[in-house]
């Protein structure tokens, strides 16, 4: 089931960080983007109404929490 977006909010971060989107749904689940892709560097990028949280970096899912924040320290890493 789909549920209507309550707000979207887009900031533009500069020409190398691109634009960011986050999603917050009446249900009470928020999604960020980056580009149009689920993305977050510092926490889940989606958090659901119930409390599950999904971990999710440059449109790629992990399944744990652990192997995200490596992904993270990596990708933090390359980007410079």
């Amino acid at each position: 089931m789909k549920t209507s977006i309550r707000f979207k909010r887009y900031i533009k971060s500069g020409p190398f960080l691109g634009t960011k989107e986050i999603r917050s749904h009446i249900s009470g689940t928020k999604e960020w983007f980056l580009n149009g892709k689920l993305h977050k560097e510092d926490g889940p990028a989606i958090e659901w109404n119930d409390g599950e949280k999904e971990w999710w970096l440059n449109g790629k899912d992990f399944l744990s929490e652990e192997v995200y924040w490596e992904a993270v320290k990596e990708y933090k890493t390359t980007k410079i």
